[in-house]
């Protein structure tokens, strides 16, 4: 299982090749951790295009959540 962090899914979202290409290959098993999607929603909330950002997060919501215990 692969656990994303908050830096490899911003890259994801603005579609850097790199973290697109190695999470293709490992998307049946990549999940995100609930701080993580928190991050990222902060991010969104904190930013200049909220609208346009929260698009782009939801792009992610198809993804696992892996919580922690």
């Amino acid at each position: 299982m692969y656990l994303l962090d908050t830096n490899v899914c911003i890259a994801l979202l603005k579609n850097h090749p790199n973290a697109v290409a190695k999470f293709a290959q490992h998307f049946q098993s990549s999940c995100l951790s609930s701080i993580v999607v928190s991050e990222l929603y902060k991010g969104v909330y904190c930013s200049q295009k909220i609208e346009q950002n929260l698009a782009k997060l939801q792009q992610l919501q198809f993804m696992s959540l892996f919580y922690h215990k």
